[in-house]
């Protein structure tokens, strides 16, 4: 875990089985690799509060209370996840601007987020955009959910599939199974 946890969670031990106490086990500065990005309750890898728990017990608890049922819950990709990813690969844009110049606000309220109207999927096409290079790429694999990803990727929500799943692919194919797709 990273080294600046302790100022956003206590580890609850007295709650987790000691062969789980590896799985939160703090890097020093030194060795954890943050790409700047700040501690995020919303990211997509940060552990629920029961993560490791022994049964009916919470391992964790954030020193913000409003966010401690979020933790483990996101809805999708956080911006600050989507920062990471950007850093890691090397991207010269990132949600539609260039990297260089992507600020992370810390006076977003993560909690309440805003909620605007979602681009129109009619009318002029200059207002119906990909914001997110993936997003064609997620509508091909028909993994793209419109109802969350409509504002970055507009377009792509409102375009027919144009290449559909093989019909010869299991149709349980798990969800995790078609993301690690994406990056072989």
């Amino acid at each position: 875990m990273r080294a600046d946890r302790d100022a956003f969670i206590n580890v609850l031990y007295k709650n987790i089985e000691p062969a789980q106490y590896p799985q939160f086990e703090k890097l020093s500065s030194r060795d954890a690799t943050t790409y700047n990005v700040p501690y995020d309750y919303k990211s997509v890898m940060h552990y629920d509060e029961t993560a490791f728990a022994k049964p009916g017990k919470i391992s964790m608890m954030t020193k913000d209370s409003s966010f401690q049922k979020v933790i483990g819950h996101p809805r999708d990709a956080s911006s600050n996840d989507y920062k990471k990813v950007c850093a890691i690969y090397h991207c010269s844009k990132c949600m539609n601007q260039n990297f260089d110049q992507l600020v992370i606000s810390d006076n977003i309220d993560l909690r309440n987020p805003v909620i605007t109207n979602s681009p129109s999927l009619q009318g002029d096409s200059s207002d119906c955009t990909d914001r997110l290079g993936i997003c064609p790429m997620l509508k091909s694999r028909e993994m793209l959910n419109c109802k969350v990803m409509t504002t970055f990727c507009c377009l792509s929500c409102s375009a027919p599939i144009t290449t559909t799943t093989p019909s010869s692919k299991s149709s349980d194919t798990s969800l995790w199974q078609r993301i690690k797709s994406i990056f072989q």
